[in-house]
């Protein structure tokens, strides 16, 4: 898996302020919107 450092630190941050927040996790749609905002951000061998 190849994968930037930078954002996930800022998927884990937004992770972290969405439970803060909200009290819940939505690990789907934080995924999809990075997906779509920066595509390849994540990529899978």
């Amino acid at each position: 898996m190849i994968f930037s450092p930078s954002a996930t630190f800022c998927a884990l941050y937004a992770i972290i302020e969405q439970m803060k927040l909200e009290g819940r996790l939505n690990i789907y749609v934080l995924a999809k919107l990075y997906h779509i905002k920066r595509s390849g951000i994540w990529q899978h061998n």
